[in-house]
């Protein structure tokens, strides 16, 4: 496993939520920040907080501090 990973800090478990419907799968079901399941991963997926585009595009800025910021 790349040595990147040892780096980078795990998302609150907490923001995932799970709904244990088998019909109606939530996003905490799904995916998985577990350091044990990175290596088996078909997708992984990397954040990277900053407000460069939405300041670009004149948008509202506050997205690099999500989703611990106040609304």
């Amino acid at each position: 496993m790349s040595e990147i990973f040892e780096l980078t800090a795990r998302p609150n478990s907490e923001l995932f939520f799970k709904k244990n419907d088998a019909n109606d799968p939530r996003l905490g079901e799904v995916v998985s920040s577990e350091v044990s399941e990175y290596e088996a991963a078909g997708i992984v997926i990397v954040g990277c907080p900053q407000d460069e585009g939405v300041r670009r595009n004149g948008g509202r800025i506050g997205a690099a501090f999500a989703p611990d910021g106040a609304g």
